[in-house]
């Protein structure tokens, strides 16, 4: 190692500029693999972020559903609003468009949605856009949430029916 550095012949130009060289490829080639990650992550961060609010938006519908009174759930024949009656009060959901978002009772519950629509279980969903808003009473519903990231969520909701709901709404 002493015979090394004493020997003063050091390293020549063309030995420091291949280290170089090889250096900044490395340093390339490891930009490249970072800043794909980097992307790859936003996007699932994103769709999974949008997934979560359409899983979150259809659970807290179906609790509201499974609260309801018998027979009280009416959607609208546009499907973009839902309407559920319980014991002590009325729950309404409504698709608002411009900001994306799906409100409970005026308050925005989940954003980053595409499209909400509550139909009949054997109609296309979203099929029918009506101007005038009917309210018609179900027994059972087809909900689809499509979030930005075009994740879908479709399922069926059939509202129990029990004993106690008249004793409920008699209370």
């Amino acid at each position: 190692m002493r015979k090394l550095l004493n020997n003063g012949k050091g390293l020549t130009l063309v030995e420091v500029l291949a280290v170089f060289v090889i250096g900044v490829i490395v340093l390339i080639l490891m930009t490249g693999v970072v800043t794909s990650i980097q992307k790859q992550y936003k996007k699932q961060s994103s769709e999974t972020g949008n997934l979560f609010e359409e899983t979150y938006a259809a659970k807290v519908i179906t609790k509201d559903v499974r609260e309801a009174v018998s027979g009280k759930v009416w959607i609208s024949s546009d499907g973009k609003s839902l309407e559920i009656k319980k014991v002590d009060e009325t729950t309404k959901y409504f698709f608002n468009e411009p900001a994306k978002t799906i409100e409970k009772n005026g308050v925005p519950l989940s954003k980053n949605i595409k499209k909400f629509c509550v139909s009949m279980p054997d109609d296309e969903p979203c099929s029918n856009e009506l101007e005038e808003m009917n309210l018609i009473e179900v027994d059972q519903f087809k909900l689809t949430i499509i979030s930005l990231s075009d994740k879908k969520l479709e399922t069926i909701i059939t509202i129990r029916s029990g004993d106690n709901d008249e004793e409920a709404e008699t209370k």
